[in-house]
């Protein structure tokens, strides 16, 4: 009980008076000890650290994103949108057309200098072969004029060295389209972008094929001659002719035979193969040797090569 209880002779209108003064008394002289203090809540710390917690956008004004999924666009943006998607996939075809068509330029003039190669080769090659079917030339119209005149007593070593000499140094026509070849095979032919040049390329090289059926029949008639020249002139001599680097036989042995039919034979042999290399000649002179010279100024003139 109180001390107010135990004070005698004061009643419950005296304690109710001593009540409301001792109030006013805490209000006035709070840091007393014997003040009456007003009933205060005590929050635990876990209380104030979740109170801390929530998030300061509760009280806040929200504003939408312009990108909110709620927020309707309006058709500048997607203008906008749209023509920045169109320029990065348009800047991007261009870099990498760019791209292919460097590659592509180089590539062409590699090619274009493999073809100029390939066409210089032709030129030495056919300009050999000239020379060397005109000095096979001559070596027949000797045998044929030798052996018009033939008599058994004659010499024979001159006979048996130009016989043994055209069988072997009657060469085939060469040429090289190896990099037209590859072209062609690859599909690469579209990178030659000069179309007189890839017109005259194509041209050029596909009339070559010409030359292959004119070896072949060239070695058909080699081979006939040198089954006919058995028939004439003895083995063992021409044997040694060839293994004496084409030098004439010391000896002079006589013809195998000397009957005029077999020679005739033996002289239209010698006449259909002077035919078939004089006019594979006559096609180099002609056509495929200034073609060739021609294909070559024009590829340095188009692509300012040396």
């Amino acid at each position: 009980m109180s001390e107010e209880k135990n004070i005698p002779g004061k009643t419950s209108e005296d304690r109710s008076k001593d009540i409301e003064a001792g109030n006013e008394n805490a209000k006035h002289f709070p840091d007393k000890p014997h003040a009456h203090q007003p009933q205060t809540t005590n929050l635990s710390a876990e209380a104030l650290a979740k109170a801390d917690d929530k998030p300061e956008t509760a009280n806040m004004e929200v504003h939408k994103h312009p990108h909110h999924v709620t927020h309707k666009k309006k058709w500048e943006e997607y203008i906008l949108e749209f023509a920045m998607l169109f320029l990065a996939v348009f800047l991007g075809f261009i870099a990498e057309n760019q791209r292919e068509h460097y590659v592509d330029k180089r590539k062409e003039i590699v090619y274009v200098k493999g073809i100029l190669t390939d066409l210089v080769t032709d030129t030495i090659n056919f300009s050999q072969f000239i020379s060397k079917t005109l000095e096979n030339e001559s070596r027949i119209d000797s045998l044929i004029s030798l052996l018009k005149t033939y008599k058994s007593s004659d010499p024979t070593e001159e006979l048996y060295y130009l016989a043994r000499t055209l069988f072997g140094r009657i060469e085939r026509l060469q040429y090289n389209k190896r990099t037209y070849d590859q072209l062609k095979s690859s599909g690469s032919l579209r990178l030659i972008h000069h179309q007189r040049v890839l017109d005259s390329v194509s041209k050029y090289f596909e009339s070559l094929q010409w030359i292959d059926l004119q070896n072949q029949l060239q070695i058909e008639r080699q081979t006939l001659y040198g089954v006919q020249l058995g028939e004439i002139f003895d083995a063992w001599t021409i044997d040694s002719v060839f293994n004496s680097n084409f030098s004439k036989p010391a000896a002079s042995p006589p013809l195998l035979t000397t009957e005029k039919r077999d020679l005739n034979r033996f002289v239209m042999r010698l006449h259909i193969l002077k035919g078939v290399v004089l006019f594979n000649m006559r096609r180099v002179v002609n056509d495929f040797l200034p073609n060739s010279k021609k294909l070559i100024v024009l590829i340095k003139e188009e692509y300012h090569l040396e």
